[in-house]
């Protein structure tokens, strides 16, 4: 069997041959800010980088094999409204670095989250001193019924910088 698929509900996800570089991801933040009427100056300084994940398709340049993933890690730079970062997922079979690809869709609402949390982020930062005691924390997330574990060995993010696994931070 030459595919692999860690998990099968990616039906609707035909186009991710369309956004394989930076800059197809980049167009998408513009459009999304843009549909938003948001622009670079309304994003504040201190919650300009966002990290969001995703569902995203990874090829293994090396032996051609594909694999879903359900966490595809990206960092978002929304003042200057690019891609700042990819993080790779080592492959299963011959342990090289591949980039995942995202849908238009699953791209768009990656963007819609990395907005959204830079705005609570900020509200957090602003009301801190008040008396408003409101404690920015999103949760410890965990893994969804049905998804496969998260394989921290073969994950750049996991890898990169504190060594903890991504989902605990």
């Amino acid at each position: 069997m030459d595919d692999f698929e860690y998990y099968d509900d990616f039906e609707d996800y035909d186009d991710f041959e369309d956004y394989d570089d930076f800059e197809d991801y980049n167009d998408i933040i513009v459009e999304v800010m843009s549909e938003e009427e948001l622009y670079p100056r309304h994003i504040p300084n201190r919650t300009r980088i966002q990290g969001v994940r995703g569902y995203g398709y990874n090829t293994c340049e090396n032996c051609n094999r594909t694999w879903n993933t359900y966490r595809g890690h990206v960092v978002i730079d929304l003042k200057e409204q690019e891609v700042v970062k990819i993080y790779k997922q080592l492959c299963n079979w011959c342990e090289e670095e591949s980039v995942p690809s995202f849908s238009e869709g699953e791209f768009t609402e990656m963007v819609e989250k990395a907005i959204e949390k830079a705005f609570k982020q900020e509200r957090y930062f602003r009301n801190r001193n008040s008396n408003d005691r409101t404690v920015f924390n999103e949760g410890r997330r965990r893994r969804p019924l049905g998804r496969p574990p998260h394989d921290s060995a073969r994950c750049e993010r996991c890898r990169y910088g504190e060594g903890r696994n991504c989902l605990e931070r």
